[in-house]
């Protein structure tokens, strides 16, 4: 059988997801304890972070990956929405590297293989102290695991969840990006697309890039008057 280490850890990690990149006032403690992980200044071995779809979980997963990589430390990004095409023999050596960060959890649930798999992972990282980071879409009790055993291995460390922004800092993500992007984006627009569009992160943020693009190929600035030409020309795609 195929050991780990033989079998390529490629996942691309997404150049935007940083913690400079993450908003979330009301996760700074949780950014603070994940930074420090990453960086390989706190000793916190087990953390398991959960939300609805689009609140940040896999960002700050890869941001934690990000950082530490700027130290030279050793990483791996395992997203179990491609479970279907891996083998439970990925978990194997895991625990030798500083930090694995395991996304998607809800995809193992009721998998028996995956689950014994995860449960042995948890143990021999206890062993060797390094650092385990889960991200899922509920909480431990609520994954409908079968192994009651990986269940209370999921409760060991801390467990986060994360919140849904207000309308005022929806705005304020929205706003920062195009100011990355060296556009400027008014209050008047910002309040625009939130009553025009799903108040979800996962839809505006691509939505923010489409008008972007659209607003410097026509070299206009982003504008309500702008953004209704656009979207009657039906150029924005959900």
């Amino acid at each position: 059988m195929q050991r780990a280490h033989q079998i390529p850890l490629d996942f691309n990690l997404h150049y935007e997801m940083t913690f400079a990149n993450f908003y979330g006032k009301k996760s700074q403690q949780l950014l603070h304890l994940l930074r420090s992980i990453a960086e390989q200044n706190s000793r916190e071995q087990f953390v398991y972070i959960w939300g609805e779809a689009g609140l940040g979980c896999s960002h700050l997963l890869q941001a934690v990956c990000h950082q530490a990589n700027l130290y030279h430390y050793r990483t791996a990004y395992i997203p179990l929405q491609w479970l279907n095409d891996l083998s439970p023999v990925i978990f194997e050596g895991l625990e030798h590297y500083n930090i694995v960060c395991i996304d998607d959890l809800d995809a193992l649930a009721q998998n028996s293989p995956w689950e014994e798999a995860l449960f042995h992972l948890y143990n021999r990282i206890k062993e060797t102290q390094n650092c385990l980071i889960v991200g899922a879409h509920q909480p431990p009790g609520k994954l409908r695991i079968k192994l009651a055993d990986l269940v209370s291995r999921l409760q060991w460390g801390i467990v986060h969840q994360l919140n849904h922004l207000t309308d005022k800092e929806l705005i304020e993500v929205l706003q920062l990006r195009a100011q990355n992007n060296g556009l400027e984006m008014s209050q008047e627009v910002g309040e625009y697309l939130i009553r025009r569009f799903p108040r979800k992160l996962p839809v505006l943020l691509p939505l923010l890039m489409q008008l972007e693009r659209a607003s410097m190929a026509a070299q206009r600035k982003l504008t309500i008057p702008f953004l209704k030409e656009v979207v009657e020309r039906e150029e924005i795609k959900l």
